[in-house]
């Protein structure tokens, strides 16, 4: 599964002209070693996305899930404005926009880097959402870190990461000059893989040429959170990942 999800990171970041060896670089790949080795000897019944959680957050797997369970919120598209891309300070206005979701039911998890420009980004982000409508009669739900995680809940939120993004349909990937350079978003899209989601689950869009360079059908609902052997991103010093 490993190799496999690796050809696969590589067949997509192939769009981009970057190495896959260069991500699994910056993917720390002994410590990728210890947290599979973490995973194998806790059993069984780590096999979920709440594994990785629970070793992030010091909880057990239920813990991690039921906590994810209470934390987790979407943003319906239509609320989302180019202006909420302007920086990654949390907002307790803007998280008021978003409501109580559940696993399975949000829609897209939108990985992006912060410091990328957000005018091609929200016109990325428009442009699937429209597909979406088109197909399904509806504004989808996402989830956004500055627009998802409650200000005073950062930390926790952070942890049930990994639990957040294999409930969410589809990982919308807006990926600009910068994105690529962050940690904290190879390792979303390379989660998103060791958690046994297809390539088809990705829709990817290069924002500086302003064309999509992988968009998929839209998915249908899983019918069960993936597990994931993968480990968590790294935990940044203050405010939202970049």
């Amino acid at each position: 599964l490993v190799s496999s999800n690796r050809m696969v990171l590589s067949h997509l970041l192939a769009h981009t002209g970057v190495l896959a060896a260069d991500c699994v670089v910056v993917l720390w790949p002994n410590l990728r070693v210890r947290t599979q080795g973490a995973l194998m000897a806790r059993g069984a019944q780590l096999g979920s996305a709440g594994a990785v959680a629970s070793l992030l957050a010091g909880l057990t797997s239920e813990e991690a899930m039921m906590l994810a369970r209470t934390l987790i919120r979407a943003v319906p598209a239509d609320a989302v404005l180019e202006e909420h891309f302007d920086t990654s300070i949390p907002s307790s206005s803007l998280f008021d926009l978003s409501v109580p979701a559940k696993l399975l039911e949000v829609d897209a998890f939108i990985s992006h880097a912060w410091s990328d420009p957000k005018e091609p980004k929200y016109r990325a982000l428009r442009r699937w959402c429209d597909d979406f409508v088109n197909l399904n009669g509806r504004e989808p739900l996402l989830w956004i870190d500055r627009l998802c995680i409650a200000p005073d809940s950062i930390q926790s939120s952070l942890a049930c990461l990994p639990v957040f993004l294999g409930g969410c349909n589809t990982l919308l990937v807006l990926r600009g000059d910068e994105y690529l350079s962050r940690l904290w978003c190879v390792a979303e899209i390379f989660c998103f893989l060791e958690m046994e989601r297809s390539l088809d689950s990705i829709a990817y869009f290069d924002i500086r040429t302003d064309v999509p360079s992988h968009r998929p059908s839209m998915p249908e609902p899983s019918t069960s959170v993936p597990s994931s052997t993968a480990p968590p991103p790294p935990t940044p010093p203050d405010g939202l990942a970049e």
